[in-house]
């Protein structure tokens, strides 16, 4: 049975659980699909980068973990790496944010919050 946006899900406005994970997608804006970031919902510069397909409109070519973090006051970004289920060199949620936590302690002290 079709649900009332025809399969398409809303995409999430932030990241709480692995469920809003597989349901993000690229955003659509005036008639293009263009790249998504959705932040984590515990913050500290983290979030998923969701690119388009170009020849599925709609889908997600792919999601990257990444980390936005300062170092000595410029923007810089960390990649963590591809979402996945963490058992094929994937990032789970819950590894991302333990990847994150590990970077933050790496870089201690030229960091902050971005």
């Amino acid at each position: 049975m079709a649900g009332k946006n025809d399969g398409v899900c809303a995409n999430p406005k932030q990241i709480k659980t692995d469920v809003d994970c597989r349901a993000a997608r690229p955003k659509f804006d005036n008639g293009t699909w263009s790249p998504a970031k959705i932040s984590d919902v515990t913050g500290r510069g983290l979030y998923l980068f969701v690119t388009p397909d170009e020849t599925r409109p709609g889908n997600a070519a792919s999601k990257l973990w990444r980390m936005g973090y300062r170092f000595h006051s410029r923007q810089k970004t960390y990649s963590i790496g591809l979402y996945g289920n963490g058992k094929d060199g994937t990032f789970s949620l819950a590894d991302a944010r333990r990847e994150r936590d590990k970077a933050k302690d790496r870089f201690a002290g030229s960091v902050t919050r971005s």
